[in-house]
Order: C-alpha cells, then structure tokens, then sequence
C-alpha cells in the first residue's frame, strides 16, 4: 500500500510537472506570435523610400531689387538633396546649395558675392534646408523647417506645390537678408530676397 501510494505521488508530481513545463511553452509560442503579428503589420503598414533630387533637371533661382530700380536675377548651379515618402506621404526634405556655384551673369558680381564682405563662401560654403514638419493647407503643402544661410539659422515655412505624375516639387518664397546677418550695402541691395524652386526627383513620389 505505501509504494503503491509512493508511485502515485511520483506519478503527480510529473503530471504536474509536465503541465507546468507545457504551460511555460505554450506562453512562449503565444508571446513569439505576438511579436511576429506586430512586426509584419509594422512592416505592411511603415514604408519609407528616399528619393533623390535629380539636380540637371532642377533649377533654384533668386531675384533682388537694385538701387530701386532694376532687378537682379541669378541662380545656383550646383546643389543637392533628397526627400523622404513614407507610405506615399512627403515626410522629409533636406537640401544642400554650394555658394560657390552662385550665378548673376556678371563675374564681379558673382565674385563679390562669393567674398568674404557678403556669403563667404569659404567660411560658409553651403546653404542648408531641413524639414522639420508638414502641414496641407488648401492646394499646397506647407513645409516647415530650419535654413542655415552664412551660419545663421531661421525657422522658415516653404509653402510646396507637388506634382507627382510629373515627379516634380515647386517652392517659392521670400527672406529678408538681414535676417542672415547679410548686412552691407543697404540702399543698393534690396532687403527682400526672392527665391524660386523647381526640384525634379528621380523617382516617382507615390509608387513603391
């Protein structure tokens, strides 16, 4: 009667024993499914690409008053950048501009406008755009975000028209130059800077 009751106790103790072990899988299995449905709907539902600016087929350009009385055009020859899609949403854009590719179609001026007394360009070689949000406003999207322009930063908002059968972001505005510590020649040189963008991608914005 005692070993038979031995036995039983032994027989138990692995039954539960058993079921414990059993237990503890079956909570491992259930908690490696969990992690794996979070990650493939993480994955199906978070798709960002970086798409690239396609600079020989984009043009930024500025204008700037003269004496009051002329405009000054000119561009920038050298840049680029890329913007960041995130399931087909505009979710980042970030863009470089040498200063030494600046262009007004007069060697003097471009020379002074590279030198130490205005850009300083070689102080300050780049000009540089980082969105930092994005807001839809009526037609177009407003990007809001941080230029640096002869090391000063200013919070800026770039109202962008998109064009996505075209790959193609347009982008206008205007800054006071004063506002970047370019100081001199304050009768000469207008106080407003406009700037005008055409920025073609190399891949389509709403295609995967």
């Amino acid at each position: 009667m005692g070993t038979v009751y031995i036995i039983h106790i032994v027989t138990n103790f692995k039954r539960n024993r058993l079921f414990m072990i059993l237990k503890k899988l079956s909570n491992c299995i259930y908690t490696l499914n969990i992690i794996l449905i979070i990650s493939l709907i993480t994955t199906s539902t978070i798709c960002a690409k970086e798409i690239s600016i396609s600079t020989p087929n984009s043009t930024i350009q500025f204008s700037v008053s003269h004496i009051g009385k002329t405009i000054v055009n000119g561009n920038f020859n050298s840049f680029n950048g890329h913007v960041i899609v995130t399931n087909n949403q505009l979710t980042k854009i970030e863009g470089l501009i040498n200063v030494d590719s600046i262009e007004t179609n007069n060697k003097i001026r471009n020379k002074y406008l590279k030198s130490k007394l205005f850009l300083n360009e070689k102080k300050y070689p780049h000009i540089y755009y980082v969105s930092e949000s994005f807001i839809p406003s009526n037609n177009i999207l407003l990007s809001y975000g941080k230029l640096t322009i002869h090391g000063v930063t200013n919070d800026i908002i770039l109202p962008l028209n998109i064009n996505a059968s075209q790959n193609m972001i347009q982008a206008s505005t205007k800054l006071n130059r004063f506002n970047y510590e370019l100081n001199q020649h304050k009768k000469m040189i207008g106080a407003t800077v406009n700037i005008m963008m055409d920025i073609s991608l190399e891949k389509p914005l709403n295609k995967n």
